[in-house]
């Protein structure tokens, strides 16, 4: 098997894990939402509504071109109400469409606007609205919107810093601090990881001309024999007094197939400097960070290790004759399994850790309450998804049917808890984009 081969592959794993990117599409800026018959309830969660939203014209062009579409929502923002991006588009990501929309906690929709066809990078919320950042090329779009859904205020600006990264492929992120908003973004080589950090007014969204490097680490070489995958680094979260940067890099072995990913969590305080930092690489296979929950003392940090396992292997040569080269040919491809294991790592304010393995059945952790875990218990063969709540030592406490067919996308947690409520975002029973918001009771 090429290693080379084998590097691109685990990339695009890699990338589709930590980017979540779903495609999808819509023509116009009206969605229609259609109610949905209450889900079975478990005794511990209560469905108060549950809705499908079909973007207008949808139906009548899947009969016209015969493709299939598909709706995702982007950016979930809790704020008085639920405001995303919604983003649609047909096979192949053709014509796709972006949206910004406002839902009352009953579902109805409070307002929404037609974004274009230009990809929605990042979204926050600000004092008086939200600001999104949409990039066509190396052109950014900054849109600020009022909490009624009015465009008040647009800007548009030529890339503000040469780069041989593409603007595409950074990983942007976006933080509201008061009045200010930090616009961050991270570029790596084989060697050297940098995250940069520029300030803009959030009510007139000018800019200072200073970019700021955030951070920067240098990789540690590559040992012998070994091929290195191309470095992520992202920024995880922004408190008071410092950030959270993770940086993951993997290695394949020159003329075999097992590849090895690990990583680093990095806090890091307003002068740049790092007050603790905590590696989290696993020897047996790759270690990916899922989330992070900040807590009264530290942070939880919720991950993965896969373990890649190859059952068989093609010959780096191939034979010269006819019959060896027949012989080839007809053996079954290479096939993998993989095992995922859960983790959670608690670090303290000063990086003390403790790591500790989850259940194979246990809970994909989307956040906390009650001093419990809740998130994903399962999705089945039959498309009937199972929220659940775990405690600290892994056992699960209850898990009962979800009302929507949940979605893990990293950019658009499948559950947004919402004081005492949850949103839910995922698919309905015709597949459409749908929510539902539930109450969880007390069961302790």
């Amino acid at each position: 098997m090429n290693s080379k081969f084998i590097v691109r592959i685990m990339n695009l794993i890699v990338l589709s894990i930590m980017l979540g990117l779903p495609l999808a599409w819509a023509d116009d800026s009206t969605l229609n939402g259609k109610s949905m018959a209450p889900s079975p309830e478990g005794g511990h969660i209560k469905v108060l509504w549950s809705k499908e939203y079909d973007p207008e014209g949808m139906d009548e062009l899947r009969a016209s071109t015969g493709m299939r579409f598909s709706v995702f929502p982007l950016f979930p923002i809790v704020k008085d109400g639920l405001a995303m991006v919604v983003m649609a588009s047909g096979d192949e990501g053709t014509h796709a469409q972006y949206f910004i929309l406002k839902l009352n906690d009953d579902g109805s929709i409070q307002w929404q606007r037609a974004l274009g066809a230009d990809s929605v990078t990042a979204m926050v919320a600000v004092p008086d609205g939200y600001v999104l950042l949409q990039q066509q090329c190396d052109r950014q779009q900054f849109k600020r919107f009022d909490n009624h859904g009015k465009l008040v205020k647009f800007r548009e600006s030529l890339d503000f810093r040469k780069s041989t990264v593409p603007a595409s492929e950074r990983n942007v992120k976006m933080f509201a601090r008061g009045k200010i908003i930090e616009y961050v973004w991270t570029e790596c080589s084989k060697t050297v990881c940098t995250a940069w950090k520029y300030e803009m007014d959030a009510h007139g969204l000018f800019g200072t001309t200073k970019v700021d490097a955030l951070f920067k680490i240098s990789l540690p070489k590559a040992s012998k024999g070994t091929v290195r995958t191309q470095p992520q680094l992202s920024v995880l979260h922004r408190a008071p007094q410092e950030w959270i940067v993770n940086v993951s890099v993997g290695n394949v072995m020159e003329g075999d197939e097992e590849v090895k990913w690990g990583g680093w969590l990095y806090a890091i305080d307003e002068h740049g400097n790092t007050m603790w930092s905590v590696e989290y690489s696993d020897p047996k296979g790759g270690a990916f960070v899922r989330r992070l929950l900040p807590t009264a003392d530290g942070y939880i940090i919720i991950g993965s290790t896969n373990y890649t396992v190859w059952r068989r292997k093609m010959p780096d040569k191939i034979p010269a004759t006819l019959e060896g080269l027949q012989s080839v040919l007809n053996r079954p491809a290479p096939s993998v399994k993989a095992e995922i294991k859960r983790w959670l790592l608690h670090i303290n304010n000063k990086g003390q850790t403790h790591k500790q393995y989850l259940p194979k059945d246990g809970v994909s952790i989307e956040f906390m309450q009650h001093d419990a875990f809740v998130g994903l218990a399962g999705c089945g063969d039959t498309n009937v998804c199972e929220l659940g709540e775990m405690d600290e030592q892994g056992q699960i406490l209850w898990k009962t049917a979800s009302p929507v067919t949940l979605r893990g996308w990293a950019t658009a947690p499948a559950m947004i808890p919402d004081s005492s409520f949850i949103w839910t975002l995922g698919d309905g029973k015709e597949k459409l984009f749908a929510v539902s918001r539930i109450k969880i009771e007390e069961h302790r």
